[in-house]
């Protein structure tokens, strides 16, 4: 049987109904407290079964309450389990939630590691990030592009590296499995995450777009790599990058303009006007108890130029990704007119 963190998650809810769909025996690992509007919209948006109901759904599965911190809820929960696919991570940029960002994605991850080789668990899965590579302005990312030192762009960054170092710790430990790095992901979702928050911004008429590169890939895509490797043992040990297309944000912004029915933005942000942007964003916040939308950390990424290599995941899969275009499309069919 299979464990899996993160399933009430973006990308999680997608790779727990492609393990529904492959028929795995599979045990949800989540929080007391974690929704399931996520879950839910992943089925209804992708069940082709109309006699099958959501509660069907859930009910196929084995579900385990529990926290990543707390040692005793996650030994309950992998009692019994084979193989483990951790998905949980927390995506933020925000300099309050570094304690929790750390926690999460690198001590737990090193937890969870420690358990899988103490309770003789042999494979372990891990969903991790572009962010944990070597990204050098202008120069293309390839899967070798993991050094032994790093200098972090941000907490996130140094989090999904230091999980990423503990996963292949474990695997010269004894362990076996498959490491994706997907990058920026797109399509459908439930949550109001900042993603959403962005396209509702050009939908109101944003004129500026930031002057950066990178990587896309639809969660669709993510969610049927990672199961098609897990599924296939000779592919084990390894990276892989999971990107469908290097875009640049004027590309991104003009794509969710099209599909909105409104002008792309045509006037270009530099650096020194993003960076201008984040000052008065930082004392508004101060101003009304608001949380800053702009962080330093994502000022230097949308200022920046990142191009990665898919070349390896699609040679090994055959296989072919969906484009950014018709993904956009889906998120703001399906995300923002649901």
């Amino acid at each position: 049987m299979i464990l899996i963190t993160g399933a009430s998650g973006f990308a999680g809810s997608y790779i727990l109904y492609e393990l529904f769909r492959r028929q795995k025996k599979v045990r949800v690992f989540k929080r007391p407290d974690s929704s399931f509007r996520q879950i839910e919209f992943v089925f209804r948006l992708m069940n082709q079964d109309k006699e099958l109901t959501f509660n069907d759904y859930i009910n196929y599965f084995d579900w385990a309450d529990g926290n990543l911190d707390d040692r005793e809820s996650i030994e309950e929960a992998i009692s019994g389990i084979t193989e483990i696919i951790h998905c949980a991570a927390i995506v933020s940029f925000a300099k309050p939630d570094k304690n929790k960002i750390l926690n999460i994605n690198y001590r737990a991850t090193a937890h969870l590691v420690n358990l899988a080789i103490e309770k003789g668990i042999s494979k372990f899965h891990y969903l991790s990030s572009i962010a944990s590579l070597d990204r050098n302005n202008d120069n293309t990312v390839r899967e070798e592009n993991f050094p032994v030192t790093k200098k972090f762009s941000s907490t996130y960054s140094q989090s999904k590296y230091l999980g990423e170092m503990e996963v292949w710790r474990g695997y010269q430990e004894g362990l076996t499995g498959i490491i994706l790095n997907p990058g920026v992901i797109t399509g459908p979702m439930a949550e109001d995450k900042p993603t959403l928050k962005l396209i509702n911004v050009i939908r109101k008429g944003f004129k500026f777009y930031p002057v950066g590169t990178n990587g896309y890939v639809d969660v669709r895509d993510v969610a049927g790599t990672f199961v098609q490797l897990i599924d296939s043992e000779e592919f084990y040990n390894q990276r892989y990058i999971c990107v469908s297309e290097n875009l640049s944000y004027r590309e991104i912004f003009a794509m969710v303009a099209v599909h909105s029915g409104v002008k792309a933005p045509s006037i270009r942000a530099t650096r020194w006007m993003t960076i201008t942007a984040m000052i008065l964003d930082h004392i508004r916040a101060v101003f009304t108890g608001d949380h800053a939308l702009f962080k330093l950390e994502l000022v230097k990424l949308i200022n920046s130029h990142y191009f990665y290599d898919n070349t390896k995941i699609r040679n090994t899969l055959g296989y072919q990704f969906m484009p950014i275009n018709q993904s956009i499309h889906d998120m703001i069919k399906y995300s923002i007119n649901p």
